[in-house]
């Protein structure tokens, strides 16, 4: 049987659950690649292992992209392998953010920029006239790849904490080690990322100045042209079927018909947030998920909540100490109508637990750099790794029952911890406790209805100030820390009317003239653009230049489709 007819088991088991890879790649904007080997790094030692292994044997280049980067024992190992392969000839970039390494003093990096190691720090504090709010897009990825042949992408950072502890255990992490296509796809996206923040192109290493930014308005422009949104990451010209993409890898058979993603977040794109939303639409058991900041989308948490009243078992895993301690009150604000939905929420009892990862009905899973916030999913850039693995899927499965056999359920008063009756380690097998849970009915019971919109840190203003519920604790928090910065600025405001004034006026001026600027300079390109279509549509051929039937748009068209064919 040809390689493409072969009913790989994976892939089975996705079209049998309703998946479309189709879909999938349209709501990604990233074809599916094949005859990958993807494997789970779940603690911080065994994945800077890794890290060292790879870096050791690169003999091409080193990328790597970090949202944060300490200037401590671990920072300085990793400084040393970096410092040495760029001293072999090794070529070594690094983007790092400014926000993120704010702490990171610049003598840090002097002994790699003597080495050669070329590195660009993301989005500084700038004015910017086209993006006012340019400063809030950060670059939150977490990735390495070695000479387009492995790959790392997850929620580690590169410090102590996540390595040998600071106070204690290391923080709870999950990451991904790919060989195959999707190593050379997260080595080109390394690659847009460096041309779009440089202005030079960089390939395999070698950088072409100048071209950069060229390259990726055309990129734009051909994603902006197609309705699919893809146009901007043909990575690898025509979609490659299980069988090209196997023929030039060694992976075991099954990995070859088994499709995978690679997810690259951006500014405005949403790409996770819409692979969330399908995830809890074609869910039919369950949709467990580990989120270290989890302040979801009113979209996503009515989409969670209505899974979880149509009797998916929907668990979300969230830190109980949390490093940003706000932002774990503003993710407990929204505690009460997620329960009420039916959503079982765990809160892992470690250090910290910064894993952003999903797995879905034991075929579909998600490991990245994206945590189920507004921040992470419209403003920042992530890179997140998708599959249709049942194997994967099934270790993610039994990872997510081990941390919560470290976990405390939080319930609602008066109601008993699921969690609390049973082991919820998998004592008789996997699949075996997986079905078990499947037929367990002692759930507590649902309200039916759409799911209010207090998941956000607004929710317990407006509903105090309304008087739609009793202030709880972590309610108490979130309205007592906004209503004191409000009364902070009020007392400034009061005792500095001018600087008040002033700081409102150069605020407001800076919104209006930016804004106004971009107006223009958007008028002015549409206007060009205008001229451009006019000057093609008057050299159009006449009518008569063409064969009978045959219009000239419908000949036009043709030529541009077998055009393309030609360029694929």
């Amino acid at each position: 049987m040809p390689t493409s007819e072969r009913r790989v088991p994976g892939t089975t088991l996705a079209a049998d659950a309703g998946w479309s890879a189709a879909g999938i790649e349209r709501i990604t904007g990233s074809s599916a690649l094949y005859g990958n080997r993807i494997s789970l790094k779940t603690s911080g030692p065994d994945a800077f292992d890794a890290w060292r292994n790879a870096v050791e044997d690169a003999r091409d280049f080193i990328y790597l992209e970090a949202y944060c980067v300490r200037a401590d024992t671990t920072g300085k190992r990793l400084r040393t392998l970096l410092r040495r392969k760029a001293e072999e000839g090794v070529a070594v970039f690094v983007i790092h953010d400014w926000l993120g390494c704010w702490a990171t003093p610049r003598s840090y990096w002097r002994p790699l920029r003597e080495a050669g190691v070329r590195i660009h720090c993301f989005n500084p504090p700038r004015p910017s006239l086209g993006n006012p709010l340019a400063v809030f897009q950060r670059d939150h990825r977490k990735l390495m790849a070695i000479d387009g042949k492995t790959a790392f992408v997850g929620g580690f950072g590169i410090g102590d904490e996540w390595i040998i502890g600071k106070k204690g255990p290391p923080w709870r992490d999950t990451g991904v080690t790919m060989e195959g296509p999707l190593a050379r796809a997260t080595q080109v996206a390394f690659e847009s990322m460096w041309g779009a923040a440089t202005g030079d192109r960089l390939v395999a290493g070698k950088v072409r100045p100048g071209e950069g930014k060229a390259r990726r308005k055309r990129a734009a422009a051909r994603r902006e042209a197609r309705p699919d949104g893809q146009g901007a990451l043909e990575l690898f010209g025509d979609e490659p079927t299980p069988a090209a993409s196997a023929a030039s890898t060694t992976w075991d058979e099954a990995a070859a018909g088994i499709p995978a993603w690679l997810i690259e977040g951006e500014p405005g794109r949403a790409r996770v947030y819409q692979a969330s939303q399908l995830a809890a639409l074609r869910a039919r058991k369950r949709i467990w998920i580990t989120d270290a900041y989890f302040v979801a989308p009113r979209v996503i948490a009515e989409a969670l909540g209505a899974a979880a009243e149509q009797g998916v078992d929907v668990r979300i895993l969230v830190p109980a100490h949390n490093n940003w301690p706000i932002v774990g009150s503003m993710s407990r604000s929204g505690y009460r109508d997620l329960l009420e939905s039916g959503i079982r929420l765990f809160e892992w009892k470690g250090p910290m637990i910064h894993a952003k990862t999903a797995v879905v009905d034991d075929i579909w899973c998600r490991v990245g750099s994206s945590n189920l916030n507004a921040a992470s999913l419209l403003a920042n850039w992530e890179i997140d790794v998708t599959c249709l693995d049942a194997r994967l899927a099934g270790e993610m499965c039994e990872l997510f029952l081990r941390d919560l056999a470290h976990a405390v359920e939080i319930v609602l008063p008066g109601k008993t911890p699921l969690a609390g009756r049973r082991s919820l380690e998998p004592t008789s097998g996997l699949m075996n406790r997986l079905a078990e849970l499947d037929g367990d009915k002692g759930r507590s019971r649902r309200r039916k209805g759409a799911l209010a919109s207090a998941v956000r840190a607004g929710g317990a203003l407006r509903d105090t100030l309304s008087g739609n519920r009793t202030l709880e604790r972590e309610d108490r928090t979130v309205l007592g820390v906004v209503s004191t910065l409000m009364v902070a600025v009020a007392v400034l405001a009061a005792i500095f009317p001018r600087l008040a004034g002033w700081t409102l006026a150069l605020v407001a001026g800076w919104f209006g003239i930016s804004n106004a600027v971009r107006a223009f300079v958007e008028s002015r390109r549409a206007r060009v653009a205008s001229v451009a279509d006019d000057t093609v549509e008057t050299e159009r051929p006449s009518a008569d230049e063409f064969p009978t039937g045959i219009t000239p748009s419908v000949q036009l068209k043709d030529q541009r489709n077998r055009g393309d064919h030609g360029r694929s």
